[in-house]
């Protein structure tokens, strides 16, 4: 602003005193322009305000205190948007329909993975192990059987020695007749007494676990049981025969009926 307009404008207050606002201020603006009118008015009209320091606490607090309501309004809307924690409901005890229900639907879904695995591999054929065949003797073995035993015996009674006092008539005799056999050894295990009279269950009974009794002593070939039941039970060579036969071709089953574990149970 000008120095010039300052004296005129000096007596702004006066003016106004008389005239209104509205219209003090159009003629200024006519006068001297609106920017120096407005330019003086706020340098020479216009005091500044002064906060007392009374004021500017209060201001403060207010601030605070909205920026506190502020906050709380936000937590108060985010916890109503927010689905509530829902307390755990007490399960209903289930019925009997409902258990079997599940139960099936475990038992599908098991038999569905199983179906879903692949299947284990077949294990090969050489991990196998051989059964081995058992032997079986036919009627024809044991009758070379027998007639080597029947040899075996000639001879040896042959090469018996004849007593140097006997005469030859005797030794002749000897030759003609030959010598009974030695005993057998005994196998070990309890004496087993000879059937008398029994019948065919009750002399099976017997024998068949007298055979198992040598098979497990391990002091004999089982090829030669037939003379021990001819010795230990006074029976024929033909049944003890049949016996054994019995006794080779089903050993598993007369095991299990006559054995020494179906003896000790």
């Amino acid at each position: 602003m000008s120095t010039a307009t300052q004296p005129a404008l000096a007596g702004l207050a006066d003016f106004l005193a008389a005239e209104t606002i509205a219209t003090a201020f159009e003629a200024l603006v006519e006068t001297f322009g609106k920017e120096a009118v407005v330019a003086y008015a706020k340098e020479h009209l216009i005091e500044k305000k002064k906060l007392s320091p009374e004021h500017l606490a209060k201001l403060k607090e207010g601030r605070e205190k909205k920026a506190a309501s502020k906050a709380s309004s936000t937590e108060a809307s985010a916890a109503e948007d927010a689905p509530a924690a829902a307390a755990p409901k007490p399960r209903a005890p289930k019925t009997e329909e409902e258990k079997a229900a599940i139960a099936a639907k475990r038992k599908a879904t098991l038999e569905a993975k199983k179906a879903a695995a692949p299947a284990p591999a077949e294990p090969a054929a050489a991990a196998e192990a051989p059964v081995k065949e058992k032997k079986k003797l036919t009627p024809e073995h044991l009758a070379k059987m027998k007639a080597g035993r029947e040899a075996a015996a000639a001879k040896k009674a042959a090469e018996a020695p004849v007593p140097a006092a006997a005469p030859v008539a005797a030794a002749a005799e000897a030759v003609a007749t030959p010598q009974k056999k030695k005993p057998a050894p005994k196998a070990p295990g309890a004496p087993v007494k000879a059937p008398a009279a029994a019948s065919d269950e009750e002399e099976r009974s017997i024998v068949f676990p007298y055979l198992f009794t040598l098979r497990d002593s391990a002091v004999i070939n089982m090829m030669e049981s037939p003379a021990f039941l001819v010795k230990k039970f006074k029976m024929a060579q033909d049944k003890a025969d049949a016996y054994f036969l019995e006794y080779a071709e089903n050993t598993d089953a007369l095991e299990a009926a006559y054995g020494p574990k179906k003896k000790h149970e």
